[in-house]
């Protein structure tokens, strides 16, 4: 059978046998968004049932929420204890915070709050001169060095600080 024939018989020009191809392997894109958002958006229907199922249940509800509370506070708490140093501190207290938010009214109004300013901050950040920029860096530094500077002083320096390095830092003991 010639290509033309198996093409008029419902096949394709690879396929002598006239049957149509069927699907390919590997994963196959969501048909609406022509994206895989559709396995992302049927596992947080997932996710959300199972969270249903849950509030059904007062004492899993309860225990639920006692687990989020513990872990969200827990990643909050070590985001604040690593913002004095450089490094994702305050990234951390967000994380935590979103959690939180995941279960609790008033987390989600301040993460909501939090989430504009941060937004809004960087728009305007943004749109200003290269100098503006680079002074709110600088800044930022600066901040960042007299906060790990002070604490320091409050808390005294660790040994494992090389004494050359704190010799130019007045008020500091090696």
């Amino acid at each position: 059978m010639r290509a033309e024939d198996s093409q008029a018989a419902g096949g394709s020009a690879g396929d002598p046998s006239g049957r149509e191809p069927g699907p390919q392997p590997g994963p196959q894109p969501d048909r609406e968004q022509g994206t895989h958002r559709g396995l992302v958006r049927r596992l947080l229907d997932g996710a959300r049932a199972w969270r249903n199922g849950l509030r059904k249940v007062p004492t899993a509800d309860l225990v639920y929420r006692v687990v989020v509370g513990v872990i969200g506070v827990a990643i909050v708490l070590l985001g604040l204890f690593l913002v004095p140093l450089p490094g994702p501190g305050w990234l951390i207290v967000f994380a935590g915070l979103a959690v939180l938010a995941t279960e609790f009214e008033p987390a989600d109004r301040l993460y909501r709050f939090v989430r504009h300013q941060v937004t809004s901050w960087t728009h305007w950040l943004a749109r200003q001169s290269l100098s503006v920029r680079i002074a709110a860096g600088l800044l930022g530094l600066v901040l960042v060095v007299l906060v790990l500077y002070l604490s320091l002083l409050v808390v005294g320096v660790p040994g494992w600080i090389p004494g050359a390095l704190v010799a130019w830092m007045p008020g500091l003991d090696g």
